[in-house]
């Protein structure tokens, strides 16, 4: 008796989720990427997705997710992904790209993305080479993260509001880079850079 009580509640989850998705622009990624493991890609409503054929998608042991409403911070916005000649995007766990965020990968780039992390409302991704977020990152709202070489955002970090990483640079372990603020050289592991301490 559990356990057809269980596989119920499992099959009312799924398809609670399954009403909430934009079920073509979904179908349409999933087609599109390599999944491996129990991987998966689900796309909100409110979104636009360009990928181009030749673009590679891979997810590995987890859920990459488009346009997922987070408290509903800016219900209005449109969360897009733009995928141009050969870029790649290469998912290693969950993560989540929240409505009003936008996502940027030039032909022959490639953004690597870590396990429990997310990029905020109104925030921004362009890779123009390497991009490398870790695992267990929080970027908040309104973010700019832009590379001219490669921007690696190593496992744990947390960037504030506002906050732009541009250039070359690493942020190391557990860093956190307040609101606002602007990163174009290394932040070592720990550190906690705010308008106080830039």
């Amino acid at each position: 008796m559990n356990t057809v009580i269980h596989n119920i509640n499992k099959t009312l989850k799924r398809l609670r989720v399954a009403i909430n998705l934009d079920v073509l622009a979904t179908v349409s990624l999933r087609r599109k990427s390599q999944l491996d493991g129990w991987a998966s890609v689900y796309v909100y409503p409110k979104n636009r997705v360009k990928v181009s054929g030749e673009a590679k998608i891979h997810v590995a042991n987890g859920l990459l997710t488009f346009a997922k409403p987070w408290f509903e911070v800016k219900p209005s916005g449109v969360c897009s992904i733009d995928m141009e000649g050969e870029a790649r995007l290469e998912c290693q766990g969950n993560f989540d790209f929240v409505r009003g965020s936008h996502c940027k990968i030039n032909d022959g780039a490639v953004l690597r993305l870590g396990n429990n992390s997310r990029v905020g409302a109104g925030s921004s991704i362009e890779c123009n080479n390497e991009i490398v977020i870790g695992n267990d990152c929080w970027i908040s709202d309104d973010v700019v993260i832009a590379d001219a070489g490669r921007v690696v955002i190593e496992d744990g970090v947390w960037i504030g509001n506002g906050a732009k990483i541009t250039g070359n640079v690493r942020i190391g372990k557990r860093a956190v880079i307040g609101e606002g603020m602007s990163v174009t050289k290394d932040v070592v592991a720990g550190k906690v850079m705010s308008e106080y301490n830039a």
